[in-house]
């Protein structure tokens, strides 16, 4: 079963007043925001990554907003910002 969650832009626009961002892809344009908690939803089957494997007792949830520079922007389950940071300065 999936969920889905529609939300108008003024309540977005509101969520994220003093957002931080976490990340910006220099190789595709991208600009990853962490959602407030209150954004955040829960990703429908849980999840197996590493973060999530360390941390079984959190809920495992959709807490990052991808931006890219054209196009439509994505939620993304992006719990340990420092590892896609890290990922990113590899490349």
């Amino acid at each position: 079963m999936t969920t889905t969650t529609t939300m108008t832009t003024a309540q977005i626009t509101n969520g994220l007043n003093g957002a931080d961002v976490i990340a910006h892809d220099a190789e595709s344009g991208a600009t990853y925001i962490r959602l407030p908690a209150q954004l955040q939803r829960p990703i429908d089957g849980g999840c197996h990554c590493p973060s999530c494997k360390a941390n079984p007792t959190r809920t495992p949830t959709w807490d990052t907003l991808a931006i890219p520079p054209k196009g439509t922007a994505w939620t993304v389950h992006m719990p340990d910002a420092q590892m896609f940071r890290d990922y990113l300065a590899s490349r």
